[in-house]
């Protein structure tokens, strides 16, 4: 087939490969403002419709049709050898409209069947599978119109696309990027390029821009038209780790990256995602980094970000304010995106820096930067405070020193949008404390006068000289009370104690004692704190209101060491007057008494040790000894205090009573009526004082456990105050037995207010003696003889023993067989008798008997007498665990069948077994009852045969074993039948449920055949 050839691409080869653009050297450099190449615009290859120069710039210049990619079409022998997708369309189409109208549709068909098969395949080998394809339909089905005839000269099998690398395809050839700007922005396109980079797919252009030193890169193709990547490669075009972006954080299919790197030439890959190449805009931002650290800022979201830092070594960055920051410098940078609306930005040092700072900001979309030197209201340090441009760009903020010698560790505050919780932006200083600030008190800009500071929002004169812990004024602890007066106005809060400014004064303890400050006679309302020598509060030693008024007071136990006090305020200053009280403690606990209205306070303790404190009897009281403070308000009117331990002591006690406010000690040893114990007996001075009562032992080895009872201005119901002794119960007092100054003789103790032979060693609940119950039955003989009454069942005097439920039982006490007209009670452990378990005469007989079901814990049984009946008797206890539900008591011994309903549903499995049956898991309950001495013996029976639907077990146990048991009596329900023996006893009938069945119950049962 004959093919027209087009002339002037037949003449002009050369220039039709090179047509596509007019490409610069590679050494030549891109003007940045311009974008121009040197006086010469780089040419664009866009379609612009009309015709295209093809030459070099020279007077001859040849006119060529563009196609409709503004490629420039090669000539090629055929179809099929070097067919251009677009190439085919133009010059098929005319060819394909003349071809149809002259050589007919048979033949159109024909051809078209050859030249397209031909071109499609040709084509794909030579121009690529896409051209291939479009060129091989487009031609045939043109040439099939009009046999291949082409018309305008331009044969569509013989024009071939071909489309040239750009110029800067690879990395040798990369086109140089001048930096004299903070940005420069180039553009350019990837069609037919080459991937070198390696970072995606597309084809890549490169950019080469050389630093001369250290600097933050920001490249972008924000503005580009198809999907990008970006990449930083080194001079070679070998990419740098980590330096490859596809699609930006900011967003949409364009990219971005940002390094941070040394002096040097590197390059920029401009290429595309998944093999995309098109048109693309470049936008390379570039500033400034220090010699220290560089920091990215992640997050410029509106909030404060926080950072901690250390400059060293030598400044490499010249500010634009603060002497040009001589000193070394860390930066902080960060980028925004193009939808980045213009916010603002305080950079500020003035939370804490050692040195003097300067602080600059800089922005590359931003002409000037924002630089701050010794902010107003922060000394040597420095806030920036800075309007972000909006749009894309790079930012960095420096922290530098004044001078060569301004280094060292620094805190920075990045407040984007606004201020921290607490600080205002004002115009100077930035985010300011507007409590604080001596420039900004109160308001912006509203400075204190020479001589005035800022404290909670108002000038004020300036701090005390011990507004600081390091400068607390030091007290002289000679005197039990030390005074000084003083005033917080200027201060500022350090202790933490309240929210009011406040002062310290420090004092050194050369031995453990206990100390009480207070501001009583101040004029404000104050607050009072004891902290270490550093000024940390200690653990609770803060107060505001003291003695229902507004001043302060804190007392507590210290060890040898030195303290500070913090005077100061609720919210508020002023004058004040504190107070120091101190007296010594033992080297064993020290106790805060809290209540010091009239009434006996009671306490238990045990001295052990070594003797830290001389008395000023017994001995000088040479064994170990406990501590109990109080202290008295200033409107306290003064009352008679006694200390006793008279109460109970297991050694020669001592006994002595300090007070702050009044010089004399009162102390007491061997206590006319307590033996080898003690009662002092003194008078609390009016007004506000510090005092202490001392357990101690009169000799080296004397220590152990004692009772203690302090009774402030009077005494306790049922106590009488006497001459000697303090407060009496003239009911068990040896010394005052019935009345005030009556001894029991040798060998007799008071009992009931009379003098009779000494109690057993049970007689009180704490010395209770333990019973075991590894037995089902426990029997004890005992006596009450010369007991006193403790536990209120009956007037006799009755003894006590303890016992321990490791789960929910019932219990069963008596005392049958015993001698005289007894009484038993069931207490708990500290000897309280439990509601209705006080029992006297049971059963018909002069011996009482309790049963209850008792949950897991410690209680005590108290047995006694009728009428201050005592002597021997026998006591016995019987116990037996119960189940889930709440057991039932069988109080009565009916004869004939007793009906009783109930349900197990919402109870709990408390046995997960039975003796007679492996598998009872479902939940269970338990009926229980005790019989009297009197009891004949007689057959029991139990059913749930009648009324009940789940399938149930039954078990009889009494103390001595399990009586009987039941399964599937009557179908799944049962029956258990026992022969009671006669006598007292304790029986337990559970029922339970087999494997975990459970539902309603009727149960049945009957005492005779």
């Amino acid at each position: 087939m004959v093919k027209k050839k087009n002339a002037l691409l037949w003449l002009v080869p050369a220039l039709a490969l090179s047509a596509c653009s007019d490409p610069p050297s590679a050494n030549v450099t891109l003007d940045a403002a311009t974008d121009d190449l040197g006086t010469t615009d780089v040419p664009t290859n866009t379609d612009t419709g009309t015709k295209r120069d093809v030459g070099n710039g020279d007077a001859t210049r040849v006119d060529v049709v563009p196609t409709d990619n503004g490629i420039i079409p090669d000539d090629a022998a055929d179809a099929g050898d070097d067919a251009s997708a677009d190439a085919g369309e133009d010059a098929s189409a005319d060819a394909g409209e003349d071809a149809g109208e002259d050589a007919g549709e048979d033949a159109g068909e024909d051809a078209g069947e050859d030249a397209g098969e031909d071109a499609g395949e040709d084509a794909g080998e030579d121009a690529g599978v896409d051209a291939g394809e479009d060129a091989g339909v487009d031609a045939g089905e043109d040439a099939g119109e009009d046999a291949g005839v082409v018309d305008s000269g331009v044969d569509a099998g013989a024009d071939v696309m071909v489309v040239p690398p750009p110029v800067n395809n690879l990395p040798a050839d990369a086109l140089t990027l001048n930096l004299a700007t903070p940005v420069v922005t180039v553009t350019g396109s990837t069609v037919g390029a080459t991937n070198e980079a390696g970072c995606r797919t597309g084809g890549d252009a490169f950019y080469r821009f050389t630093l001369t030193r250290r600097e933050v890169v920001y490249v972008n193709t924000f503005g580009s038209a198809y999907d990008t990547s970006v990449a930083l490669t080194n001079v070679m075009g070998v990419q740098l780790t980590g330096q490859c972006n596809d699609d930006s954080e900011c967003g949409g299919l364009q990219s971005s990256l940002t390094a941070v790197l040394d002096a040097g030439t590197y390059l920029v890959a401009v290429g595309g995602f998944n093999g995309a190449t098109g048109a693309f805009a470049l936008n390379f931002n570039h500033l400034p980094v220090g010699n220290g650290q560089a920091v990215a800022v992640p997050d410029t979201s509106a909030g404060v970000r926080a950072f901690t830092g250390t400059t060293a070594a030598t400044g490499t960055v010249a500010q634009s304010c603060g002497g040009s920051g001589g000193g070394p410098e860390n930066t902080y940078y960060f980028t925004t995106c193009p939808a980045f609306p213009s916010t603002s930005l305080v950079a500020s040092t003035c939370g804490g820096a050692t040195f003097d700072t300067v602080v600059e900001q800089r922005s590359t979309n931003r002409a000037a930067a924002v630089c701050a030197d010794d902010s107003a209201g922060c000394g040597a340090r420095s806030a920036s405070a800075a309007t972000l441009p909006a749009g894309a760009g790079l930012h960095t903020v420096y922290v530098d020193g004044f001078n060569a010698s301004a280094l060292g560790a620094y805190s920075l505050s990045l407040a984007f949008g606004g201020c921290a919780a607490g600080q205002t932006l004002c115009t100077t200083g930035g985010c300011t404390n507007l409590q604080t600030s001596a420039t900004s008190c109160g308001t912006c800009g509203n400075a204190c006068a020479a001589g005035l500071s800022c404290n909670a929002g108002a000038c004020t004169p300036p701090p005390p000289a011990n507004d600081l812990p390091a400068n607390a004024v030091a007290l002289t602890l000679a005197t039990p009370t030390v005074t000084v007066t003083g005033s917080t106005a200027g201060s500022t809060n350090q202790a933490g104690c309240l929210s009011g400014g406040d002062v310290f004064y420090s004092f050194t303890l050369t031995s453990r004692e206990v100390v009480w400050v207070n501001t009583f006679g101040s004029a404000y309302d104050t607050s009072v704190a004891i902290t270490n020598a550093a000024g940390a509060q200690l653990t609770g030693q803060c107060n505001d209101d003291s003695c229902g008024g507004l001043q302060s007071s804190v007392a507590t136990a210290l060890d040898p060491g030195t303290y500070l006090v913090a005077v100061g305020g609720a919210g508020s200053t002023g004058a004040f007057t504190l107070n120091v009280s101190h007296l010594p403690a033992g080297n064993g606990p020290a106790v805060a008494v809290t209540n010091t209205s009239a009434g006996v306070r009671s306490f238990t303790g045990t001295t052990a040790g070594l003797s830290a404190l001389a008395q000023s009897c017994g001995g000088s009281g040479g064994g170990p000894e406990n501590t109990y403070f109080f202290v008295t308000c200033p409107n306290f009117a003064g009352s008679a205090v006694t200390a006793s331990t008279c109460g109970g002591a297991a050694f020669d006690t001592v006994v002595e009573q300090r007070s702050t406010n009044r010089a004399a000690a009162v102390c007491a040893d061997d206590t006319t009526g307590c033996g080898a114990r003690s009662s002092s007996v003194a008078t609390l001075p009016a007004g506000a004082g510090l005092h202490t009562v001392y357990v101690d032992g009169y000799g080296t080895t004397a220590l152990g456990a004692y009772s203690l009872s302090v009774s402030f201005g009077g005494c306790a119901a049922g106590q009488t105050l006497c001459t000697t002794g303090g407060c009496t119960n003239l009911q068990t007092s040896a010394t005052s037995c019935g009345t005030c100054g009556t001894v029991c003789g040798a060998g007799l103790v008071c009992t009931a207010g009379a003098c009779s032979p000494p109690a057993p060693g049970a007689d009180l609940p704490a010395n209770a003696i333990t019973l075991d119950l590894s037995t089902p039955t426990v029997t004890t003989l005992g006596s009450t003889a010369g007991a006193t009454n403790q536990s209120g069942c009956g007037s006799g005097g009755d003894v006590y023993y303890r016992f321990t439920l490791a789960r929910r039982e019932v219990v069963e006490v008596d005392t049958f067989d015993t001698g005289y007209d007894s009484t038993v009670a069931i207490t708990n452990a500290a000897g309280t008798t439990l509601t209705g378990l006080c029992a006297d005469d049971s059963c018909s007989v002069n011996d009482g008997q309790v049963a209850s079901v008792l949950d897991a814990g410690t209680y005590l049984v108290a047995v006694g007498g009728f009428g201050g009946a005592s002597g021997a008797f026998t006591m016995t206890l019987r116990h037996l665990p119960v189940g889930g539900v709440t057991p039932v008591r069988i109080a009565s011994f009916p004869t004939t069948n007793t009906a009783v309903m109930g349900t197990t549903v919402g109870g709990t499995s408390a046995f997960a077994s039975t003796t007679c049956q492996g598998n009872a898991g479902g939940n269970d309950v338990s009926y229980w009852f005790a019989t009297c001495p009197s009891f004949v013996s007689v057959p029991f029976t139990a059913s749930t045969c009648t009324g009940t639907s789940f399938d149930t077990i039954l078990t009889l146990q009494n103390t001595g074993a399990v009586a009987a048991c039941g399964d599937d009596s009557c179908s799944t329900q049962s029956t258990v039948t026992s022969t009671l023996p006669g006598g007292a006893n304790l029986y337990t009938l559970n029922l339970d449920g087999w494997s975990t069945n459970s539902g309603p119950y009727t149960l049945t049962y009957r005492f005779a055949p």
